[in-house]
């Protein structure tokens, strides 16, 4: 579990949530996924997508033929592939130089209760502008769950109405 940086210090989601975790990835990628909050997967790892929709997440990436590397772990074991490299997500690869993945909110909240980060929606904008690269021209982010699309998307209610849609706009716009 990564320690929280001095500027989550004045968060009040800081004093209450777990672990710290960071974007990772290219922050001049133009394939961007945001999540909600960290799971308990990644909140123990300090990596976003770590457990098993980020298996599923990395494992359509290498489907969908999206340029990837091994990872530097995997490089050192000739090439055997451990079933529990977290950093090749389980598609084998290091997708890190074409994407970029992150969380609204970089700490996983308690029990995995995401009322606890409404009742302090302003501290979004704080883990947002603290720890999340702006989007770069012509790039698309895809929400992974509500909460990210109604951030991003105000007045955009339900991930199961815009499911699969295409929506225009620069992120809380």
């Amino acid at each position: 579990m990564l320690d929280k940086p001095a500027q989550c210090s004045p968060c009040e989601l800081a004093r209450i949530c777990a672990g710290f975790v960071p974007p990772w990835g290219n922050a001049k990628a133009l394939i961007r996924f945001c999540g909600e909050a960290p799971g308990a997967d990644e909140a123990v790892e300090g990596m976003p997508f770590v457990g098993e929709s980020g298996r599923l997440l990395f494992n359509a990436m290498a489907v969908a033929q999206i340029p990837s590397k091994l990872c530097e772990r995997c490089k050192g074991t000739g090439g055997t592939f451990p079933d529990t490299c977290n950093w090749c997500r389980g598609s084998k690869r290091d997708f890190s130089e074409s994407v970029y993945v992150y969380n609204l909110v970089q700490c996983r909240p308690p029990n995995n209760d995401f009322s606890v980060i409404e009742e302090n929606y302003g501290e979004i904008n704080r883990c947002q502008k603290n720890y999340v690269a702006p989007a770069p021209e012509g790039s698309v982010t895809f929400m992974v769950g509500g909460k990210s699309l109604m951030w991003h998307f105000p007045g955009y209610t339900s991930v199961e109405v815009w499911a699969g849609s295409l929506l225009h706009g620069s992120p809380n716009s």
